[in-house]
């Protein structure tokens, strides 16, 4: 419930932003469309071509306002966690002082102390109200809590803690630390599932990425093809047309520690998809994986300048 109630917010936030009847995509693609049949009417008409040139800009904008929402829930997301992650350090705290309570009391009563109980277990389901949870528990009635793939939040009369840190290859976004009795550990791929902080990690991956990546999909497809046909043409003067938009295209993100370079092109629009990617090199090879499943693809050339790699649209150099 908690899982699926923080999901459910944060859809009715991106579908807020993406389908709004009056900042959304829809009616500004469909005045752009008619800006363009107004030209084509009459071509030599000046308010013709300005309304184009207007309603270009307007759906420029849209594009860049409605990603900029869309990364405004981005960045409350990652606060979100933040906050998560105290509370469950706060709770996590709670339970370890209260077994030492519990350990105390049955020891000094030789009976169970139901008070104590009581409020351990309520501390216990506002708990698994955050991130899922197994227990066991001892001989002498304390209790070990252990999340993600089992790490251990609370041993008998001592409590671990998570944190927060930057993704290592993309800044933009938080990962989650297990702080253990070793060194710091990630361990969001493990959390993904189960109360509030499973639903946040849900609707980065499963909502905001895909929003933002199909967003930006839409825009390169539409300014690439505009602007291949408006190169086509001629102006008023008998000149060849240029670039009737500019955009950034896909990014590279290089991740810390990483000494080498890589270019991105489009080579061909109709295989591209809203995907993230992931190259690594293992010493003999390289390797191209979907971020959203960790699955590999396939990949042809040698990732040179002559013979790039080529996979799903994109063209990929690397030094």
């Amino acid at each position: 419930l908690g899982e699926l109630n923080t999901f459910n917010g944060f859809a009715a936030q991106v579908a807020t932003v993406v389908g709004d009847a009056n900042t959304g995509l829809a009616s500004g693609m469909q005045e752009f469309f008619n800006a363009w049949q107004g030209v084509a009417n009459d071509p030599s008409s000046a308010p013709a071509r300005q309304l184009l040139i207007s309603q270009a800009q307007a759906l420029a904008q849209r594009f860049n306002s409605t990603d900029q929402r869309l990364a405004d829930l981005e960045r409350d997301l990652n606060t979100r966690v933040g906050e998560t992650l105290n509370d469950i350090n706060a709770l996590a705290a709670s339970i370890s002082r209260m077994n030492e309570k519990i350990v105390q009391a049955s020891a000094g009563f030789h009976q169970p102390p139901n008070e104590l109980l009581d409020q351990r277990d309520t501390l216990i389901n506002q708990l698994s109200q955050l991130t899922t949870i197994t227990t066991s528990t001892e001989a002498d009635g304390a209790v070990n809590v252990f999340i993600g793939s089992g790490q251990a939040l609370v041993t008998r009369l001592q409590a671990f803690s998570l944190g927060a840190e930057n993704n290592a290859a993309d800044p933009s976004r938080v990962d989650i630390l297990y702080r253990g009795t070793v060194t710091a550990q990630v361990i969001t791929g493990t959390l993904s599932e189960g109360g509030a902080l499973g639903g946040l990690l849900q609707a980065r991956t499963g909502l905001i990425d895909p929003a933002r990546n199909t967003l930006s999909q839409i825009a390169t497809a539409l300014a690439m093809s505009v602007n291949e046909q408006h190169r086509q043409g001629m102006n008023l003067q008998g000149q060849l047309g240029g670039d009737l938009f500019t955009f950034a295209g896909p990014q590279v993100q290089a991740a810390v520690g990483t000494t080498g370079t890589a270019t991105l092109q489009i080579a061909d629009l109709g295989g591209l998809t809203p995907d993230d990617y992931t190259l690594s090199y293992d010493g003999s090879a390289y390797t191209l994986r979907r971020a959203s499943d960790g699955q590999t693809v396939p990949m042809t050339g040698a990732g040179t300048a002559l013979d790039p790699f080529r996979a799903e649209g994109l063209s990929i150099v690397v030094t």
